[in-house]
């Protein structure tokens, strides 16, 4: 989960930034004792599919501010103020 969350808030963050259906792209996570990574891929093979516009944001050096801004994103909850009022579910014995 740890790793889940912050893949799909970058996810999320292309699809703004770089016009891609948020549905045409997929996650692949790799975690062990000692490395973590993800993998972001296009799972379409049309159009959409050319990874154009997430390898500009490398090239033009914003990778750091997209990832930044993707992290900002899913830190709030669009519930608000309902999550901010709630109690997490107690856990099941």
């Amino acid at each position: 989960m740890m790793m889940h969350t912050p893949a799909n808030g970058i996810i999320n963050e292309w699809a703004l930034d770089c016009c891609y259906p948020a549905a045409s792209l997929r996650e692949r996570l790799y975690v062990s004792d000692t490395m973590t990574g993800i993998l972001i891929y296009t799972a379409t093979s049309d159009s959409t599919g050319s990874l154009g516009g997430i390898v500009a944001q490398t090239e033009y050096g914003d990778f750091s501010g997209s990832i930044r801004r993707a992290l900002d994103r899913v830190s709030w909850c669009s519930a608000d103020p309902l999550c901010i009022e709630s109690r997490p579910p107690a856990p099941a014995i």
